[in-house]
């Protein structure tokens, strides 16, 4: 399951991309993208569901019965520091990216992309 959620958010966030070409400035909101948009959610939260569940489940099944309090409170602290860090750390690649070329947006998204198949990839080490 960890697997497929951290694979469900790659065509997610590559998705995104296309949609600008579908958006016109003069309507308030394109149907078609809204359509669009919704779906990819749909897609990153079922992903998202898939994967933190089956973190939390490989870490109780990986940790020897006497750790397992411990490394829970070391991956709820490791998820808050992501939490904290990653919006400083998307900020920083969104203006990065758009600086000098408002054409850049993507290449956030590529970044999360490939930052999700390195997941999927060092997921076949988990055993």
């Amino acid at each position: 399951m960890f697997r497929i959620g951290c694979a469900l958010f790659i065509p997610s966030y590559l998705s995104v991309i296309l949609y600008r070409v579908l958006a016109s400035p003069n309507e308030d909101g394109n149907g078609l993208v809204m359509t669009f948009l919704a779906i990819s959610t749909a897609v990153r939260f079922c992903g998202t569901t898939f994967a933190y569940t089956a973190i939390s489940i490989l870490l109780n099944y990986m940790s020897p019965p006497h750790l397992v309090s411990l490394s829970n409170s070391l991956a709820q602290s490791t998820v808050a520091l992501a939490r904290f860090l990653g919006p400083i750390a998307g900020g920083y690649l969104w203006s990065a990216s758009v600086k000098d070329n408002p054409g850049g947006y993507p290449f956030g998204f590529y970044v999360v992309s490939v930052a999700c198949l390195i997941g999927v990839l060092h997921s076949f080490t988990i055993r």
